[in-house]
């Protein structure tokens, strides 16, 4: 089982790094739970590095509080083998809780 939680809050242009994420033969998926007071946010899922090649994007709603969650899963594509993850914020802020879950190779981020 490969899993793995990240709790972060993204402003304009941040990202955070997962080191070498081994997604085998290829991931399908993200799940992340976001949490957002005014939404139209996007949370880039990148490869190799903040300004890497874009393999998802994530829309995050109003959910209504910084504490009123809901999971939401958005395809992927093109992540494959062993590379290191970026999250990254390319405009407003967001609250984001990802998981990744499956099992080796993993289908899903």
């Amino acid at each position: 089982m490969f899993a793995w939680t990240v709790a972060l809050v993204l402003a304009f242009g941040d990202s955070i790094k997962v080191k070498g994420v081994a997604f085998g033969a290829g991931a399908a998926s993200f799940t992340a739970r976001v949490a957002s007071t005014t939404g139209g946010g996007t949370v880039e899922v990148r490869l190799g590095g903040p300004s890497g090649p874009v393999v998802g994007r994530c829309g995050v709603p109003n959910t209504g509080g910084r504490q009123v969650w809901t999971t939401l899963t958005y395809p992927v594509s093109g992540a494959t083998g062993t590379q290191d993850l970026h999250l990254r914020s390319p405009a407003a802020a967001a609250t984001c809780s990802t998981r990744t879950g499956g099992s080796a190779p993993p289908t899903s981020l």
